[in-house]
């Protein structure tokens, strides 16, 4: 019997309460949603 996948839409949401380091080519808000990206794969 073929087991059945279920799939799930989510939404990831990141933000940074200051602009101090968003001119980084790889910022923390970057880091977040890698992070949240991988936690739902």
């Amino acid at each position: 019997m073929p087991s059945e996948t279920k799939h799930l839409r989510c939404a990831i949401y990141t933000r940074k309460s200051t602009e101090h380091g968003l001119e980084q080519e790889f910022n923390s808000l970057d880091a977040r949603l890698e992070a949240c990206e991988a936690y739902t794969s």
